[in-house]
């Protein structure tokens, strides 16, 4: 389990589908499909969401809308849906699992609605979710399951991947393989502000200068000035929105990002 200091941070997983046995687990090298659960991903430096993604393969974006500064190269099929408007409206909060997870069986053609369903149902009762939110995350489900196309796997070449892949070689002494450090940090480098979703913003006018945002950020992203009203970094702020709940005057508010 991580706690908030990887809240917002960049992950991947896979899933292999057949209707036989599947024995082989880890890494999928050459995705059919891919789904994109968080639109900043597609312009997020050193992150390539299409990598080793086959001519024809489909791709499922999380966005309410076509992501302009995202050209793929190659003849991928694009499928754009708003699952974190919908699960903040039937939901209350951004959870989009269940969404993305019906729109891409919809667009992949595996099962039908009732399957989607079914298969929701048993997955979140299993958690011990109550019942009430079972009921919502199936309505998620029902709903963009109905707002995407159905694709269906049509590869034109199953070898052909244009998305380059690329591995790292370790041309290092062998010395240099051992636990220690051997030159300063990279921080500086890596911008977290883009992994942030929701971006908080204070409304100075209702902040009452109490220091609780600077108190329980994670990140120190947040820091004060002379009067101690607070001020954010956004090139590093992740978007847990931390902030944002333990505010007691709620004088901060979130607004979405906007990537392109």
């Amino acid at each position: 389990m991580y706690g908030p200091e990887r809240r917002g941070a960049p992950v991947v997983s896979f899933v292999r589908i057949s209707d036989e046995r599947v024995d082989e687990r880890g890494y999928v090298r050459n995705p059919y499909a891919v789904a994109v659960m968080d639109r900043g991903l597609l312009n997020l430096g050193g992150v390539n969401p299409l990598d080793g993604l086959a001519h024809g393969g489909i791709v499922l974006v999380n966005s309410p809308e076509p992501v302009t500064s995202f050209q793929p190269v190659g003849d991928f099929r694009l499928v754009f849906i708003d699952v974190t408007g919908a699960a903040k409206k039937i939901l209350g909060s951004a959870i989009v699992n269940a969404g993305v997870a019906a729109a891409f069986c919809k667009v992949l053609g595996l099962g039908g609605q009732g399957d989607v369903v079914e298969a929701v149902w048993s997955e979140l009762e299993s958690i011990g979710l109550r019942e009430e939110l079972i009921e919502k995350n199936v309505e998620l489900a029902k709903v963009c399951y109905e707002a995407v196309p159905k694709l269906g796997i049509e590869l034109t070449n199953n070898q052909d991947t244009p998305a380059k892949i690329e591995f790292a070689s370790l041309d290092y002494p062998p010395e240099t393989y051992l636990p220690i450090l051997t030159s300063v940090g990279n921080t500086v480098k890596k911008l977290t502000g883009t992994w942030r979703i929701d971006r908080p913003i204070i409304d100075y006018a209702k902040c009452t200068r109490c220091m609780i945002c600077y108190i329980y950020c994670p990140d120190s992203v947040i820091s004060l000035r002379d009067d101690l009203s607070p001020v954010i970094d956004y090139s590093n702020c992740k978007g847990c929105l931390i902030c944002y709940v333990m505010c007691p005057p709620r004088a901060i508010k979130t607004e979405a990002e906007n990537v392109g």
